[in-house]
């Protein structure tokens, strides 16, 4: 059994070149990939909001939130359950037109989340690392998911 690259897989001893979206020579993550991973990653963030405000939230700020900010905590978890549900759902048929919706709508929230921990890191009681970390965290995700779209439409016949 010749393997993939092996001079007898392909009869021309090369390689085959994988097709889809490329980004500095790397091959991009489909729309399901980024789908599935931002439905796991929103579920990991959203799961202690909704269960334990106070230690999720401890994470950014130097002291323990006050009540009105734990409902908005747990408020928060809840809509990002929701949103990790809508991905998860949205990754089984990602070219369809609710799923492309839900697609732009996490890679804005990502994008909207990266700008939002980026300005908490520089205001004095919130820890910066762990700040700093989420903002690239969610700039990361925002840039894949956005590019993704991006070279999607491109691609789409007119």
């Amino acid at each position: 059994m010749a393997l993939r690259g092996s001079p007898g897989a392909s009869g021309f001893g090369h390689r085959r070149l994988r097709s889809g979206p490329q980004w500095w020579g790397r091959r991009l993550p489909s729309s399901a990939h980024l789908l599935i991973g931002g439905a796991l990653l929103e579920a990991a963030a959203g799961l202690p909001l909704l269960l334990a405000p106070a230690s999720a939230a401890s994470l950014f700020t130097a002291e323990p939130p006050a009540a009105p900010a734990l409902g908005r905590a747990r408020l928060l978890g809840a809509a990002l359950l929701a949103l990790a549900l809508a991905c998860g759902h949205a990754s089984l048929a990602p070219t369809a037109a609710p799923a492309i919706a839900i697609a732009w709508i996490d890679g804005a929230y990502n994008l909207l989340a990266s700008c939002v921990l980026l300005l908490a890191a520089a205001l004095p009681p919130v820890r910066r690392p762990a700040a700093v970390a989420g903002a690239r965290l969610h700039g990361l995700l925002a840039a894949a998911q956005l590019t993704a779209h991006l070279n999607r439409s491109c691609a789409a016949p007119l």
